[in-house]
């Protein structure tokens, strides 16, 4: 009527009618929602129950499509400080690679000792490995099923990864400093908790000698507690009494001549720019126990020669390295 209405007096009076018919619903929307507060008031306890049962339900249904989604397992439970994990897998990767069509490679670890090394040549998948374990025992922890085929785990009071280029520049901190200051959080709390504690190629910020002194260093003192430690490192030997040892297959099993003559071939024709991708194709992610005399794979100057790095570069390190 409003807008239908050409006479300027008859709109302002229209508009005023019209702001207080809004101005009387407000007021009575206003009494029934204050008549229905306090008639529901009494219920209150009841509401609140009912919402958080909810709640447990939404988070229960959503756990098991989880589950039913990647095949996850219930894991058993142990009061003996282990973890086994048996084809064990990183959804978020595997969804990844299928896209791309590529195959995951699950791992298989059994940690029986509170100390627990993996080692293995760069690009072999240790990072990857690391996170994939301390993914599943967070959510193990959560009251998740887990992505493996089979699993025995122990209930922790925390978890700790110290993983990748932890580097800070507000702090003005380097990745070797971040990575001491992450170190003495972990250590106050293992002297009053149990938990499980992940070093990720720690104090790969600092010379190797060193590097190898403070590594032994901190499986010493770790030893002393009873959390449960997964140390990566492409340092050679460690050699620690009383320690699990296992390393990356990696490109162990792989015929280099006949590799490097098809990555060759394929960047010859434009088919791959760099040979990487080729390269992780034939990369084994899978872990093998190992005894702590295994020296780890030198694959540095392999991977280097199949990347197609200058011959003279490479020929200058291989008589260094002899």
């Amino acid at each position: 009527m409003i807008f239908s209405e050409s006479n300027k007096d008859t709109v302002e009076k229209l508009k005023q009618e019209r702001l207080e018919i809004v101005v009387d619903e407000e007021q009575e929307e206003l009494k029934i929602r204050k008549a229905l507060s306090e008639k529901l008031y009494s219920y209150l306890n009841d509401i609140k129950e009912n919402i958080k049962s909810i709640g447990k339900l939404d988070l229960l249904i959503a756990k098991v499509k989880l589950a039913l989604k990647y095949n996850a397992v219930k894991p058993s439970i142990n009061n003996e400080n282990k973890i086994f994990f048996k084809d064990l897998i990183n959804p978020n990767l595997q969804t990844l690679l299928a896209s791309q069509n590529k195959k995951y490679i699950p791992i298989t670890i059994d940690i029986d000792k509170k100390i627990t090394i993996i080692s293995g040549a760069n690009m072999g998948g240790k990072s990857v490995s690391m996170k994939t374990i301390a993914l599943n025992l967070y959510l193990f922890q959560c009251g998740f099923y887990v992505f493996a085929k089979e699993a025995n785990l122990c209930v922790l009071d925390f978890i700790y990864i110290i993983s990748d280029d932890m580097q800070d520049i507000n702090k003005g901190l380097s990745t070797f400093g971040a990575e001491i200051i992450k170190l003495k959080e972990i250590t106050k709390l293992m002297k009053l908790k149990d938990g499980f504690v992940a070093l990720d190629e720690f104090a790969r910020g600092t010379n190797p000698i060193e590097g190898r002194l403070l590594l032994k260093g901190i499986c010493e003192y770790f030893k002393k507690y009873n959390s449960i430690s997964l140390i990566s490192t492409h340092l050679d030997d460690i050699n620690i009494d009383d320690v699990s040892y296992y390393q990356v297959i990696g490109l162990k099993n792989v015929d280099f001549d006949g590799l490097k003559r098809q990555i060759d071939l394929k960047i010859k024709i434009g088919k791959n720019s760099n040979g990487v991708q080729i390269l992780q194709e034939y990369m084994d992610y899978r872990l093998e126990k190992v005894n702590k005399e295994t020296k780890v794979p030198k694959d540095a100057i392999n991977i280097c020669k199949l990347l197609g790095l200058d011959n003279e570069i490479v020929n200058i390190v291989d008589k260094l390295s002899k």
